[in-house]
């Protein structure tokens, strides 16, 4: 980690860059429109009709997006007065805001740490659940709910376009130390992405309520949730969204949320928070499919993953995939069942490596989620056992990422009678390049996997999709 000194000087040469900047993107137009109309209680749908129908670019995205399979609708929509009377005015503003404000950054640069789309998805996601949150509460914004969450971590565009090479040390400490993109801000630059967003919206001359999330969405106190309620709602939104697994974090974000200060403030002052639907999450963040191009080829996760190959190694690697082709012959001929299939699949894990609980999760796209098939151990599933009530990010992280994850000093609750999960490892199933699943093993005991148990799991992943009927 860098000395103070040595932050102290990166804050002032940040600073100093950022105020020699003079090509920063300028918000389009329709954004302040918008903003002006739909904050009028008398806002009609043709008023705001005919403000979009000023951009004909934004209208054929429009139409586009609301044509897509997320919105599933049972005949074309043809026009924005149908696709108003539709969505609705609140949810037409938050689509033009996420194509026009979030399209001016489109051409950023990627690397192996930072990806745009999965940057589009967490902001987008935040703003839905921040909408979900005020509507829940019956709470008015006039929309800058929806503002916010999709603007809160923009500093972290400015810090990537102008600051790449700093920012990409932030991502590396981030995955040395364990700690957050936030934290690693502070260590290494002693400055944040909420600082760079803040500078952003005094450039773009955002109202006041939208810059003082944009710096303190971070920095929220239980004092903010009465004095700043938009602060609050926020942070909340944006715990959950990264809580379950839409993030842009390099490692996966386990928060108990209902334990969380704020949340409890919050559930306090206002109390129908405890009724908010947490575990119907995935309708909310479920977002319209992005075609991003990568194609994913599962043999690149093997060679990414560099195990020392020993003979036992390779042994145990043959053995677990002759185990799981005599499983998957055996349930074609219907010679058992597939929870006994799974069983014994078990016991070729047991066999290499040592664990407690074992799961078998299998994405079911009608559903748009995973669906747990198989568990082993206590308590039942891998899904409980992660460091909050509803622990549904680190399945919804691994599918996401299309990546493996290990987490060590995973804690349960203090409920009486509960035991420690110390270890985490999962992996994604692979079929093709499709994820059909997420296999996960859990041990009470700290640090019990490595890269080898690591390597097997990945593995597996490639064979056990033939086992998910």
């Amino acid at each position: 980690m860098q000395s103070k000194t040595l932050d102290a000087k990166v804050r002032v040469e940040i600073w100093k860059k950022l105020n020699q900047i003079d090509n920063v993107p300028t918000l389009p137009s329709i954004f302040f429109k918008l903003q002006n109309l739909l904050s009028r209680p008398d806002a009609s749908i043709q008023d705001v009709r005919k403000i979009i129908e000023e951009d004909p670019p934004t209208v054929a995205k429009i139409l586009q997006r609301v044509n897509s399979s997320y919105y599933n609708t049972v005949s074309p929509i043809r026009n924005i007065q149908q696709a108003i009377v539709l969505l609705g005015m609140t949810e037409l503003y938050n689509i033009v805001v996420e194509l026009s404000v979030l399209s001016m950054f489109r051409n950023i640069n990627e690397n192996e740490y930072f990806s745009f789309e999965k940057f589009l998805r967490h902001s987008s996601a935040t703003a839905r659940t921040a909408g979900a949150i005020r509507k829940h509460l019956h709470l008015s914004f006039d929309n800058a709910e929806l503002t916010c969450g999709l603007l809160h971590d923009f500093g972290r565009l400015i810090l990537c376009l102008h600051f790449e090479d700093l920012y990409r040390e932030v991502f590396e400490h981030s995955i040395e130390h364990g700690i957050s993109l936030y934290e690693a801000e502070s260590e290494c630059l002693d400055f944040t992405h909420a600082e760079a967003g803040f500078w952003l919206a005094k450039r773009w001359q955002l109202p006041h309520e939208i810059s003082d999330v944009m710096l303190h969405h971070h920095a929220v106190t239980p004092e903010d949730v009465r004095a700043h309620p938009l602060r609050a709602i926020i942070y909340i939104a944006n715990l959950i969204t990264n809580t379950w697994g839409v993030s842009l974090e390099p490692l996966p974000a386990f928060h108990d949320i209902e334990k969380d200060p704020i949340w409890q403030e919050m559930a306090g002052v206002y109390p129908k928070l405890a009724s908010f639907p947490l575990d119907d999450m995935i309708n909310i963040l479920k977002m319209p499919p992005e075609d991003d191009g990568n194609a994913y080829n599962a043999n690149d996760l093997l060679k990414s993953i560099e195990p020392v190959q020993t003979t036992s190694l390779q042994e145990a690697t043959e053995s677990l995939i002759n185990g799981i082709n005599e499983l998957r012959e055996c349930l074609q001929a219907q010679e058992f069942s597939q929870e006994a299939a799974f069983s014994q699949l078990a016991d070729l894990f047991r066999a290499s490596m040592k664990f407690d609980m074992f799961s078998v999760y299998r994405y079911d796209a009608d559903a748009g989620k995973m669906v747990l098939v198989y568990s082993f151990g206590e308590p039942t599933g891998a899904l409980d056992t992660i460091n909050f009530r509803r622990g549904k990010g680190a399945i919804s992280w691994i599918f996401q990422h299309r990546q493996s994850t290990c987490i060590s000093g995973v804690k349960r609750g203090n409920r009486a009678g509960e035991k420690l999960i110390n270890t985490f490892l999962g992996a994604p199933i692979l079929s093709s390049s499709t994820i059909t699943g997420v296999l996960t093993v859990g041990s009470y005991q700290p640090n019990n996997f490595d890269e080898r148990d690591q390597y097997l799991l990945e593995v597996a992943g490639e064979y056990l999709d033939r086992l998910l009927l």
